[in-house]
């Protein structure tokens, strides 16, 4: 599909008119395992309550979003920064302009702090985190009943029966868990790849609906360096990466590794 002249030429101008300024993500060198969870989470929220449609969006009913009790003070956090934008049912209706208007404040607060979310999630993750089943779905809890009275041993092994029948069922009705497992190896690649920044160009251009090539995105990600923005490269591997990480499965199993490791950093 070929786009119109000034179409492309509006594409490859509008993220530099909205604050985008690559040495900004620099800070993502620092992140770890959780504070790379709060950023993808903010773009997929931000999505979400703007109504910034992607192709990454799953759609799937399958996949059971992780509920883990160190990150529900993170989520409410998470809630109460995109609640501002979150006019999307209004801007729905609007007309162009203004639509065009409200989404520009907000990348311009995205651009001027691109891991800022990152810092704030920090400051609330509990120590000893209290759970509330109660905002479990009924069918998710399920209750094991044992004797006490009985030997360790016999109690464990009744409960990895228990466990693993429940488990069985979950997977019958079709619904996944969470299976990735991210390493260092992940995390250096996230930041050479500098994929934060990719992620918010192809939100970009998927909320101005303009044609923000592979060019254009390897140009803003590696300005001093043609080889590594080289246009092939955006498309065989960062674009899809990017993609890949705003994915509900992506983001359950950093979520689901966060809470097994008990905030260990990768």
């Amino acid at each position: 599909m070929r786009h119109r002249q000034e179409d492309t030429a509006r594409a490859d101008e509008l993220p530099t008119s909205l604050g985008f300024n690559i040495g900004r993500y620099d800070a993502c060198s620092t992140l770890d395992l959780m504070g790379w969870w709060a950023c993808f989470q903010h773009r997929s929220m931000l999505r979400a309550a703007l109504l910034i449609r992607h192709k990454s969006d799953d759609g799937n009913l399958h996949a059971i979003a992780v509920k883990t009790p160190h990150l529900e003070e993170a989520l409410s956090l998470l809630f109460k920064a995109v609640k501002p934008h979150a006019a999307s049912r209004e801007l729905v209706d609007k007309n162009v302009m203004e639509r065009h208007v409200v989404l520009k404040k907000v990348f311009h607060e995205v651009f001027e702090q691109p891991c800022g979310i990152a810092t704030a999630i920090r400051h609330v993750i509990p120590g000893s985190p209290r759970w509330d089943p109660e905002r479990t779905p009924l069918w998710l809890r399920r209750q094991f009943d044992a004797d006490l009275r009985l030997p360790n041993t016999v109690l464990q092994r009744q409960f990895s029966t228990w466990l693993r029948t429940q488990q069985e069922e979950i997977e019958f009705r079709g619904y996944r868990r969470p299976a990735v497992v991210y390493t260092s190896a992940d995390l250096h690649k996230w930041r050479s790849s500098r994929v934060l920044a990719c992620i918010d160009l192809r939100m970009v251009a998927d909320a101005f609906k303009i044609p923000l090539t592979h060019r254009r995105i390897g140009e803003l990600l590696f300005p001093e360096n043609r080889v590594r923005g080289d246009q092939d490269k955006m498309r065989r591997t960062v674009v899809p990466l990017a993609d890949k990480l705003m994915s509900l499965d992506s983001l359950n199993s950093l979520a689901a590794q966060i809470e097994s490791s008990s905030h260990d950093e990768v």
